[in-house]
């Protein structure tokens, strides 16, 4: 019930397309063109208002498969004050972007530091780490690095098939190693990949409606992976587990399993780099998509990652 669903599927129809006497209130329109990527516009239908929107589809290759466009406009940004260090109310302004569907996996991190491990001068900077300092990974005899499962947090009583902890989250990684990493995947894909600012962040997980969640308005701990979603103590679990935790964009995991690295310095104070979402600790309060904080930028802890993301061009 807490999850904001559509009363009624209406049918596709070609453009141009009229419809009228629709009533107020949120909107997804789902917008699709032969061998573009499908894009999601979120608009808030006022009364007695009108809205003009110009959405952009680009090429499926543009996009990637495993990033989602959000649209370029206006959303309302802040004004949520249930949210620990939300910005005050204000609408802002974002360009057409491409988010991660998913946060970096363990998977994905150590195929990084497998690949740099005998360029990179510093490798020890890059390493996941608890707060001690001690590296969440090991390298193996045949030079490959896995994440040690002893020295992670996961969820008790919840087990999955395989080598599960690959899929996990990678956490333990400081503001500067999630930046070295776009760099690497940028250079490797030839796409400028960098982490979201907070604005793009809070836009793919609230949409143009400014929801407080993700999926609405409404919490409850087994839409996303907080710190009360399964009996026993808290722990992490693979990406893309909870099915709620999706935003109007497809985004996921945004209200919890890990809290995320932004590119913005804090105001006024200096190598204090933003956090967004909840995480596998976080209570109700700081699952909410507006809640913020901030984080020296070298730091390591247990319920920090990132995600990725990228802008598109105008044309």
């Amino acid at each position: 019930e807490a999850i904001l669903a559509p009363e009624e599927e209406p049918a596709a129809a070609e453009t141009p397309f009229s419809s009228q006497g629709l009533a107020p209130g949120p909107y997804l329109i789902s917008l699709q063109a032969l061998g573009c990527a499908s894009a999601t516009l979120a608009i808030e239908l006022k009364t007695a208002c009108e809205q003009h929107a110009v959405v952009r589809l680009y090429h499926e290759a543009q996009v990637g498969d495993e990033f989602l466009h959000i649209p370029a406009g206006r959303f309302q940004f802040g004004g949520d004050p249930g949210a620990p260090g939300a910005s005050f109310p204000r609408e802002r302004m974002v360009g057409d972007i491409c988010m991660s569907r998913l946060p970096v996996t363990f998977r994905q991190y150590c195929q990084f530091l497998n690949e740099i491990v005998d360029e990179e001068a510093d490798i020890e900077s890059l390493l996941p780490k608890d707060e001690e300092g001690t590296s969440l990974v090991m390298r193996t005899s045949q030079d490959e690095h896995l994440p040690i499962p002893s020295r992670l947090v996961i969820a008790g009583g919840v087990r999955y098939r395989g080598n599960f902890e690959l899929e996990l989250p990678v956490i333990g990684v400081s503001w500067e190693a999630a930046s070295r990493y776009c760099q690497w995947q940028s250079e490797r894909e030839r796409r400028p990949y960098r982490l979201p600012n907070e604005v793009e962040w809070e836009k793919a997980a609230r949409g143009a409606q400014g929801r407080i969640y993700p999926w609405g308005n409404a919490f409850h701990p087994r839409l996303c992976r907080m710190r009360d979603s399964r009996r026993g103590p808290p722990g992490l679990e693979p990406v893309g587990v909870f099915d709620g935790d999706i935003s109007p964009y497809g985004v996921r995991d945004m209200a919890g399993g890990i809290s995320e690295w932004c590119h913005d310095l804090e105001a006024g104070l200096a190598r204090l780099r933003v956090v967004r979402g909840g995480s596998w600790i976080a209570g109700a309060d700081q699952c909410r998509a507006a809640a913020r904080q901030a984080l020296p930028q070298g730091w390591h802890g247990l319920w920090v990652g990132f995600r990725l993301c990228f802008s598109l061009p105008e044309s």
